[in-house]
């Protein structure tokens, strides 16, 4: 017999793909965000069939536990706000990665940039003409009241008018549902997070981390700035619909890294801009 660790979410919600509205309303809604335990189990192999094990692949499966286990530890600890949670993650990855915390100063966010990146990522999204693009029309009802908000925006106010668009209309919301976002990021990092496997791939994996978050936060403002405000219904519909458009395009998310990387902005300074 062998014994193995599973997990299983204690929390309100169950653990899943976001894309179902009801789904994704258990999940984020949990205030007291998820837990997990971890179980004892016994696997009798003569009830099983398989064609290969390779033992060497055990001790990188337990450090992938491990890997995935402290970055849902990071992302929960509420001593700090949601996007300080993804740096220190960062943080974490990188001295996983190279034995250093990956930076060498703090920087002050630049809300134009922060824009100009993400609503290049964005469009890159449909400019693949990529049938599952247009697969939600929830999001794209979301979308087009985000488009002409920012369209309206003068392009060299559009820095200001960003940041005090998501000061007045979103900060508030977001500091107290904070567990939204908490619970977003945790529900991720659980079913994606396989990637952290290869570990030439954790920091890809964290890229994408900031790329869904940078987008989601990015079209929440939109959103928040159109309706004067936001609510539960609003910023569920935002994250179930931009989840089914995004998150579950594998060749999407990697054509954003490629863009981030041309742009020299893997490094961990530059990836908080995206997230700030």
């Amino acid at each position: 017999r062998f014994t193995y660790g599973s997990e299983r979410d204690l929390g309100g919600g169950s653990l899943g793909l976001l894309t179902c509205s009801v789904a994704a309303e258990l999940v984020l809604m949990n205030k007291d965000g998820m837990d997990f335990e971890i179980l004892q189990e016994f696997v009798d192999f003569d009830d099983i069939s398989l064609n290969f094990i390779d033992i060497n692949n055990m001790v990188e499966i337990r450090e992938f536990k491990e890997y995935r286990k402290s970055v849902i530890e990071i992302l929960k600890d509420r001593e700090f706000n949601i996007s300080d949670r993804l740096y220190n993650a960062g943080v974490y990855l990188h001295k996983v990665i190279q034995g250093d915390n990956g930076f060498n100063h703090d920087v002050s966010p630049d809300y134009k940039e922060q824009f100009d990146i993400l609503n290049a990522l964005l469009a890159m999204k449909f400019n693949e003409k990529d049938g599952r693009a247009f697969s939600s029309g929830r999001y794209l009802e979301c979308l087009w009241k985000v488009l002409d908000v920012f369209g309206a925006m003068e392009a060299k106010e559009i820095g200001r008018c960003y940041r005090e668009g998501y000061e007045r209309y979103l900060e508030s919301y977001l500091e107290e549902r904070e567990h939204i976002m908490e619970n977003y990021l945790v529900n991720h990092v659980f079913i994606y997070g396989s990637e952290m496997l290869n570990v030439e791939k954790i920091w890809n994996f964290y890229m994408k981390l900031c790329i869904v978050y940078g987008l989601m936060k990015f079209n929440l403002t939109g959103l928040a700035i159109s309706n004067r405000g936001m609510d539960d219904e609003v910023a569920l519909k935002l994250i179930q619909s931009l989840t089914k458009t995004i998150t579950t395009d594998p060749k999407y998310l990697e054509l954003a890294v490629q863009e981030i990387k041309i742009k020299g902005m893997t490094d961990l300074s530059s990836l908080r801009i995206l997230i700030a």
